[in-house]
């Protein structure tokens, strides 16, 4: 069982939405900012 097994290895999903808001971030500096430069 997968629960069990994240249990025993006390794992814990806590930086996954630490991870994610930085993957957005780079993402949005990558791609985003260029164009909203542009507009100004």
């Amino acid at each position: 069982d997968l629960e069990r097994d994240m249990l025993r290895l006390r794992a814990s999903p806590g930086g996954a939405a630490d991870l994610l808001a930085a993957t957005l971030f780079l993402d949005r500096l990558q791609h985003g900012l260029p164009a909203q430069l542009g507009s100004l």
